[in-house]
């Protein structure tokens, strides 16, 4: 005899949880390139909107845990081949390239986290990345999020923090967005914000070493003592070289305001 209807459901019932199962590890299992660069490029408004709901989609539950981002830059190449696959990464939710600057490339990896406060997959993520990244590259990584909305703010929290980390390598060669100081504020600015006219001067190769000792100066909090051992300089030395910022720069270094304006400056030089 064939057989009953009954056994029948239940072959229809267990064929139907294993297609259900199978689809679910493929989706587990895909790779998310397309849809994580679509979020990451994309323009504000309804496109950004689009691009976030069709990532959403492809992650199903996944989707609504926390998650960061971290950012290597530069990356050696563009072609998706020479990307390293997101299940060789711990933690790895997607990866993919993003274009950095006039002509580089950057990586970007989403990364599940089991808690806003522990950021240490991203770490071990970013770590993984460096290893497979040009010897002069570095990490950024943004603060975590809930969810997927605000994947674009995540995205240039860890860029500006690779950012900071190239401009400035004692932050590195991993740097938390939270961490970068003020070039949370200084990478904010559009690339092609023009340099100060009191501080342009400064800047010009000529005058390089009297710049780095305006820098210390005022990253040692106007401490003659310390910037003088910092340098490796006498104090008279170094007293004679700020003397000679203020005639070139016009501000006064004992002033709060010129001291923050000097100081933004220099750094904002190294972006």
């Amino acid at each position: 005899p064939g057989p009953t209807d009954a056994q029948l459901s239940a072959a229809m019932a267990v064929a139907s949880r294993i297609g259900a199962l199978l689809a679910d590890e493929a989706q587990a299992g895909a790779d998310l390139t397309r849809e994580l660069r679509a979020v990451l490029t994309a323009g504000p408004g309804w496109e950004r909107d689009m691009a976030v709901a069709e990532l959403r989609a492809a992650l199903g539950p996944r989707g609504d845990g926390v998650h960061t981002v971290v950012c290597v830059a530069p990356w050696p190449s563009a072609d998706p081949d020479d990307a390293p696959s997101f299940r060789t990464v711990p933690g790895a939710t997607a990866l993919c390239t993003v274009p950095w600057g006039a002509a580089g490339q950057s990586l970007a990896l989403l990364v599940r986290l089991r808690s806003a406060d522990v950021a240490a997959p991203a770490l071990t993520a970013a770590g993984r990345l460096l290893e497979r990244a040009d010897a002069r590259a570095a990490a950024g990584i943004a603060g975590a999020r809930t969810g997927l909305g605000e994947l674009g703010t995540a995205w240039r929290e860890a860029s500006a923090a690779a950012r900071a980390v190239l401009a400035e390598p004692r932050l590195g060669p991993i740097a938390e967005w939270r961490s970068i100081g003020p070039y949370r504020l200084l990478t904010s600015l559009p690339p092609d914000t023009p340099q100060d006219p009191a501080v342009r001067a400064l800047l010009s190769p000529a005058h390089h070493e009297l710049a780095r000792t305006a820098e210390t100066f005022l990253d040692c909090a106007g401490q003659a003592g310390r910037t003088a051992a910092e340098l490796g300089i006498h104090r008279q030395t170094l007293y004679y070289r700020l003397s000679r910022v203020e005639q070139l720069t016009g501000l006064d270094l004992d002033d709060g305001e010129d001291r923050l304006l000097l100081h933004m400056a220099l750094k904002g030089a190294r972006l």
